[in-house]
């Protein structure tokens, strides 16, 4: 389908978000996320017709959480991989009301969870008018609160530029955003919750990484890198980070301020990094 779309970093080809839980590797497509069991089989585990254009995935509990950016849902599927819930970032007026997003609630409940609109088909939808938010990237914080990012939604599209945000979502509270950034072209992507407590992001567009409090959203730090597309995102246990850059990876010590290192991925600059995780050597 390359011709509906040319995306070079990928567009509706490559592998997306990685999530690793009781050594079994899941890993995300643009329509499925597959399993790698202990015994080293490789299944599909969940494709679902309101679930496309996959990004982030991560495990709250024994939900799945799965970002799907072509329609702005965050979907939860259970160990049997049944849409046991969703969360409809168009129905989050005060969401909309701090971004100045003015973009309705299109979607009907009942026709997210029975796939009436097969989104895994471009051609079954107006992508322009579905993916009006980018909602990319989830994390779960050792509490139970998941955050996502509206990584850019449009405000001015003849610049294609827009505001990205992290939104807080905590059970039977309203969707709470507690960061904005304006004036981006690029989406943000990859959060990542450190053990004191702080939250780290890419700022794809602007080449950085950002970390802020994240009960306040107050800005603790804003670190440049000479990249060319900062997306993927991980940390080891000692503190040092894994930063996807296109076709690399760079390390990165926050405590050393020294330049990071880089691990060529491959020669080919359209290959491109989008997530990270490590995984014991078992």
């Amino acid at each position: 389908m390359r011709e509906l779309d040319p995306n070079p970093r990928g567009g509706m080809r490559g592998g997306r978000g990685i999530a690793v839980r009781d050594g079994e590797i899941f890993v995300a497509n643009f329509d499925t996320v597959y399993r790698y069991d202990r015994s080293g089989g490789f299944t599909p585990f969940v494709s679902h017709p309101s679930c496309s254009d996959i990004h982030e995935i991560a495990f709250k509990g024994d939900l799945l959480l799965v970002t799907s950016t072509r329609n702005d849902l965050l979907l939860a599927f259970d160990e049997d991989a049944n849409l046991a819930r969703h969360y409809n970032a168009r129905a989050w007026s005060g969401v909309r009301e701090r971004l100045g997003w003015e973009e309705p609630n299109r979607f009907e409940v009942k026709s997210i969870y029975s796939g009436r609109i097969d989104f895994r088909d471009p051609t079954s939808h107006d992508k322009a008018s579905c993916d009006t938010a980018h909602v990319n990237s989830v994390c779960v914080c050792p509490d139970g609160e998941a955050l996502v990012t509206m990584g850019l939604v449009v405000t001015n599209p003849e610049a294609n530029e827009g505001k990205a945000a992290v939104v807080r979502l905590r059970d039977g509270a309203s969707p709470e955003v507690i960061y904005v950034q304006k004036d981006t072209t690029v989406a943000i992507h990859n959060l990542l919750i450190q053990p004191d407590g702080t939250l780290l992001f890419l700022d794809t567009g602007g080449g950085a990484l950002v970390r802020l409090n994240r009960d306040t959203g107050a800005l603790l730090s804003r670190s440049p890198f000479p990249s060319r597309y900062l997306r993927g995102l991980h940390r080891f246990n000692d503190g040092r980070l894994a930063i996807g850059d296109q076709n690399s990876i760079l390390l990165y010590d926050p405590a050393v301020p020294s330049p990071c290192s880089r691990i060529l991925i491959s020669a080919n600059p359209r290959e491109s990094v989008h997530s990270i995780a490590t995984i014991k050597d078992t």
